[in-house]
């Protein structure tokens, strides 16, 4: 598996608990990848040389993953970049894109493979707008409490097909470059439109899952996965 793990010192204003920070996520995402069968490439994006620093003495010395240094500011322009090198890769290669404000839990990595093992598209993030309407600030397409969809179990846990999620997930590089156009698409702006794009995306038959109950989650306070104690996820 190939992971691509954009990081920067900027991004948006949003609310997270103090824990979330996006040296912890890091420090948290390796704890649990980097001795797995995983090459790990680190996108560091407009950051400081403070920044560069920690990433040479603590990630790249001790830990032995490589980063690579760009500058260009927005995310999607990020996430661009790493569509650029994923696509160029062999068709049956696995491919994690992951964000810098996740937390992950053990056996993060065997499950990202079950999940591929049955979909296309997976991802570890239960997000809590499954579960609420737009009226409050949930998904358009929920209702009644939750979305429509069908639950599998894999080796180690169940899944559900969900309509969208953000940024962080897992694919095959063949499945990839036959989206690629899609994923283009929706990153014209300065932030990459998530939820539009795996709509797109399911419009033309793709199947995204998660996994029930979470094995990451995306650090904002707001949405948070449910039933799991993150504080003591990035502190074990």
């Amino acid at each position: 598996m190939k992971v691509y793990y954009r990081f920067s010192d900027g991004g948006f204003n949003k609310l997270k608990p103090e824990y979330v920070t996006k040296k912890n996520c890091l420090l948290n995402f390796l704890k649990h990848f980097h001795l797995a069968d995983v090459e790990i490439t680190i996108i560091a994006d407009k950051v400081s040389e403070e920044t560069v620093q920690w990433l040479d003495q603590d990630i790249a010395s001790r830990i032995g993953v490589n980063y690579i240094r760009t500058n260009f500011g927005y995310g999607s322009k990020a996430y661009i970049k790493v569509l650029e090198m994923a696509t160029e890769l062999p068709d049956n290669e696995e491919i994690y894109f992951v964000e810098d404000d996740y937390i992950h839990r053990e056996k993060s990595f065997q499950t990202l493979r079950e999940g591929l093992e049955i979909a296309d598209y997976v991802t570890l993030y239960d997000h809590p707008d499954k579960y609420l309407p737009r009226e409050q600030m949930g998904n358009p397409l929920v209702k009644d409490g939750g979305e429509d969809t069908k639950v599998f179990v894999t080796r180690s846990t169940h899944w559900k097909i969900t309509n969208s999620t953000p940024m962080t997930f897992a694919v095959r590089a063949k499945t990839l470059k036959q989206d690629k156009e899609i994923h283009y698409h929706f990153c014209e702006g300065t932030m990459t439109d998530s939820y539009r794009m795996f709509l797109r995306l399911r419009e033309k038959g793709r199947k995204l899952i998660s996994c029930l109950p979470a094995k990451a989650t995306h650090g904002e306070l707001q949405w948070l996965s449910p039933l799991v104690d993150w504080r003591k996820e990035i502190e074990l």
